[in-house]
């Protein structure tokens, strides 16, 4: 299990990362989801994801200067306004950070 000390020196909120299935985003959060360490990270393709370190940390590394970014996907924008990055809440909308925050209970 990922301990805090275990966060390895490139993993910092900002840092350019790639990952093995999602390809290339930016770190936005480093913290704590449900009591497990987590990264949050804003992938190039249009969604953030949070991934828990034990099990994401393995297929993160930092993002290499000739590595190409991941395209992003025209389908994947928020549902009320079209920007990203966004998130799909309990109710299967796709909503940026702005609209989310409208939605929670």
């Amino acid at each position: 299990m990922a301990a805090e000390g275990d966060v390895p020196d490139w993993l910092t909120v900002g840092g350019s990362v790639t990952h093995g299935t999602f390809g290339t985003g930016t770190v936005g959060r480093l913290g704590e989801y449900k009591g497990e360490p987590t990264v949050w990270v804003d992938f190039d393709y249009g969604e953030r994801k949070a991934l828990s370190l034990e099990f994401g940390l393995p297929r993160l590394s930092p993002r290499k200067r000739w590595t190409r970014r991941t395209p992003p996907r025209p389908d994947l924008r928020c549902d009320v306004c079209g920007q990203r990055p966004l998130v799909l809440n309990t109710h299967g909308q796709m909503l940026c950070d702005d609209h989310a925050a409208h939605f929670r209970a």
